[in-house]
């Protein structure tokens, strides 16, 4: 997919947001990477990323924004919250024109998008959501999570190569493209004050038992940070989620493309009214589909 143009939205409270709109057919998606490691030019350069723009969105029209306080869109602003984090979807969405769009979020940013969706049912016909949570107090309890935190804190190279390695494979190519990537995109201050001021104390647990748009969550095995158990907690509560799980991690999508197209294909559909899978038993190692089609009937599996 060829690199497309960095333009710019002004949000209601006046800060400027980068986006990229590849064009193309069927439902637009907006896709939240993952803040604050985004950059809505530089990602197209990056290996891992390329894979998903490549072989996931070929066929669709992908946007890709970097939320305030990160990549190239305004860098010195006063609110960082789910509800400003609202603010910058909806100036992209605005300036585009679209009245209806699926959102696409992952990591952190999956708490915006889970909020925005709850917020605005006529704007977001469909969610999909990749290892993310919705307390961030909550998140912080795992493990795995205060580990990273301390090494960002402690060690920033060491932190930067870590996840890079942990994300993308380690001793590849991608990893070490990862790495630059990762260093030139945020600095040590500026991914502690996201981490520790925002996603803290962020919390949007209320929103999901309100959103009843299809939507698609995808947890990858090899991910603690959130771990599974965090992941399926939170499909378990969505109205009519389905839960995907795949091999390996975000950064390592190669063997699961398959899975993954045929699970957009699913949600993403000229006018699907539900998201539906056919009952089979999984092979050992293979993917796993959940569906969450009421919050009562999926209580078993949150506990």
């Amino acid at each position: 997919m060829a690199e497309p143009s960095v333009k710019y939205a002004t949000t209601s409270d006046g800060v400027g947001i980068a986006f990229a709109d590849t064009g193309g057919d069927g439902v637009p998606v907006v896709y939240m990477r993952g803040s604050p490691f985004t950059h809505v030019q530089l990602e197209w350069r990056e290996t891992s990323f390329n894979f998903w723009f490549d072989h996931m969105f070929a066929r669709r029209r992908l946007i890709t924004f970097d939320c305030r306080g990160c990549g190239l869109s305004d860098r010195d602003v006063g609110e960082v919250s789910v509800e400003a984090f609202g603010r910058d979807i909806a100036a992209v969405a605005d300036k585009l024109g679209l009245d209806s769009l699926a959102l696409f979020a992952g990591q952190a940013d999956g708490m915006a998008a889970i909020s925005f969706a709850a917020d605005n049912p006529e704007r977001v016909s469909r969610l999909i959501l990749r290892d993310t949570y919705a307390d961030g107090a909550r998140f912080f309890e795992i493990p795995q999570v205060k580990a990273f935190l301390s090494m960002m804190e402690n060690d920033w190279d060491m932190f930067t190569t870590t996840l890079a390695h942990y994300v993308v494979g380690w001793g590849t190519l991608a990893a070490t493209e990862y790495v630059e990537f990762l260093r030139a995109v945020c600095t040590q201050e500026q991914a502690l004050a996201f981490f520790q001021d925002y996603v803290m104390s962020a919390d949007t647990s209320d929103d999901l038992p309100r959103i009843t748009q299809p939507t698609l969550v995808l947890s990858h095995k090899n991910v603690a940070i959130p771990d599974f158990d965090t992941v399926r907690n939170l499909a378990a509560r969505l109205p009519n989620a389905e839960l995907v799980v795949l091999e390996g991690t975000w950064g390592q999508p190669g063997d699961n493309s398959p899975v993954m197209e045929a699970a957009l294909d699913r949600l993403l559909g000229d006018a699907p009214t539900a998201i539906e899978t056919e009952p089979a038993v999984p092979a050992i190692g293979s993917l796993v589909t959940i569906l969450f089609t009421d919050i009562e009937g999926s209580t078993a599996l949150t506990q």
